[in-house]
């Protein structure tokens, strides 16, 4: 298990509760918070984790993530959308013998399925909850006017 640093307890829900991190702080230990710095800017996330400890609304928390799937992510959400438009530009063009506009075309169709593909592995892994946080330990108690 990895760390995600502090979050806020927004609400309590059963076993699981909303929490409120700073998305900078959370990501900054990830292994590939370089890879994702311009699509995550800065600001507040909210997430719902598990909360095995009981913590209550207002307290601050620190996060664990289950499984890291930096790479996997960086390979499906970059690499493999640039590798099938250039495929589908080299086939067009050489294989198939088409003019460049039939090439491009090609490879933007190509483009558009690996986000298909994306999506789909995406609802898988929501779906399997490989990526779980969870609430390892209180850390300290916010003051009522911070609430």
């Amino acid at each position: 298990m990895e760390t995600c640093g502090a979050a806020r307890v927004v609400q309590t829900l059963g076993a699981r509760a909303l929490v409120e991190v700073n998305r900078h702080e959370a990501c900054s230990h990830c292994t590939s918070a370089d890879l994702c710095q311009v699509l995550s800017g800065r600001g507040t996330l909210r997430l719902e984790v598990e909360n095995p400890i009981g913590a209550r609304e207002g307290q601050v928390v620190e996060l664990l993530a289950a499984r890291s799937l930096g790479l996997r992510a960086a390979f499906f959400v970059y690499l493999l959308p640039a590798l099938l438009f250039l495929c589908g530009v080299i086939l067009g063009s050489e294989g198939f013998r088409w003019p460049p506009w039939g090439a491009g075309l090609l490879g933007l169709a190509l483009l558009a399925g690996s986000w298909f593909i994306a999506r789909v592995i995406d609802r898988g892994i929501r779906r399997r909850n490989e990526l779980c946080f969870t609430i390892s330990r209180v850390l300290d108690q916010l003051p009522p006017s911070a609430r």
